[in-house]
């Protein structure tokens, strides 16, 4: 399990990755520091030099999923299609990403409501929002 150290960066980007691998095998509710170190094969006190806790993981998770909804919907917008045509892209975008990923967004935010920490879910609920009144207002127009 020895490995050479890496870039905060980089490491951070492993651990994310290796959070979503342990998500999808082992689902939300077995998601342990533990394992994450296990699956990018480091110890769990390297875990702890990048991240506080497994919360700060899952908090780079949601700000993860954040960009690529985003970079979703500013992408569908630059298009200069209608706003119905632009929502239809947005919603196949949507849909492709989810079965790319194999749904891992919403098992990531099952996780972080589980975890019942009230900053990770109102950044959650901030960004459902901000999706809801971008498409309402796709609608409106």
């Amino acid at each position: 399990m020895v490995r050479k150290y890496a870039a905060t960066n980089i490491r951070q980007k492993q651990i994310a990755d290796a959070a979503c691998k342990v998500i999808i095998k082992y689902g939300t509710e077995h998601v342990t520091v533990k394992r994450i170190a296990r699956e990018v094969g480091i110890s769990e006190t390297a875990i702890y030099r990048h991240f506080k806790s497994k919360k700060d993981v899952m908090s780079l998770l949601v700000e993860q999923i954040e960009e690529r909804l985003f970079v979703d919907l500013t992408r569908a917008v630059a298009s200069g299609l209608t706003p119905l045509e632009t929502l239809d892209n947005i919603m196949k975008s949507h849909l492709s990403s989810i079965e790319q990923r194999k749904g891992i967004s919403f098992q990531v935010i099952a996780e972080i409501i589980s975890l019942d920490d009230e900053k990770l879910n109102i950044k959650v609920y901030q960004i459902i929002d901000k999706c809801v009144d971008y498409s309402k207002n796709l609608l409106a127009e």
